[in-house]
């Protein structure tokens, strides 16, 4: 299900210009681009769209936020039990986490939050940060899971481990999806012309 199907921005905001679209199709979107390209900053706009006057949402997206459900933001980072003890209640549970690594707390917040979710637009933040290479393969079978429930994520990343399972991005830079290994080969070909 596609709760939140384009966004347009109405002025300049950060690395964004005015008339920027994105327009999102897909259940699962990964999005990706080098550090300072926007992720992380079209999280936040999509999770403060009710505020933000710099952004225009499609009517699905404003009306399921106005209702006060079918909409939650994860920020890993925000998650660490380093940085905070954990008691968050968009997710709805409580976590000892001063006796867990983060990657050990943050794997089963995540797994808790799919489990409670039904048609609803997840935003995640870089989880990658804190998972192992196992975790992040389990964390792709959650993602797929949750979509079963008539979730649509949307998800900062630069896994590769994400990018290759789920097998699309979305491209922050062209405001455009890619088959992941046509993105992984732009990479890379972006790697060879700037190293001499």
């Amino acid at each position: 299900m596609i709760y939140l199907k384009e966004i347009e921005m109405t002025k300049k905001f950060r690395c964004f210009r005015k008339g920027n679209k994105f327009t999102f199709t897909e259940p699962v979107t990964l999005l990706v681009g080098d550090q300072g390209v926007g992720k992380s900053s079209l999280l936040n706009l999509i999770d403060g769209v009710n505020i933000h006057k710099s952004i225009k949402a499609s009517r699905t997206l404003v009306i399921n936020i106005l209702k006060g459900n079918g909409f939650v933001f994860f920020d890993s980072e925000k998650m660490n039990p380093r940085q905070t003890a954990l008691n968050n209640s968009t997710v709805g549970f409580q976590v000892a986490s001063h006796f867990a690594s983060h990657g050990e707390s943050l794997l089963p917040i995540i797994e808790q939050l799919f489990e409670r979710q039904k048609n609803t637009l997840i935003l995640i933040d870089e989880p990658e940060t804190a998972l192992s290479v196992r975790s992040q393969y389990l964390l792709v079978e959650l993602i797929k899971k949750a979509v079963k429930k008539k979730n649509q994520i949307i998800l900062a990343t630069h896994s590769v481990i994400f990018m290759e399972e789920i097998g699309t991005v979305f491209n922050v830079k062209t405001r455009k999806y890619q088959d992941t290994d046509k993105y992984l080969k732009w990479e890379k070909k972006q790697i060879k012309g700037s190293i001499k």
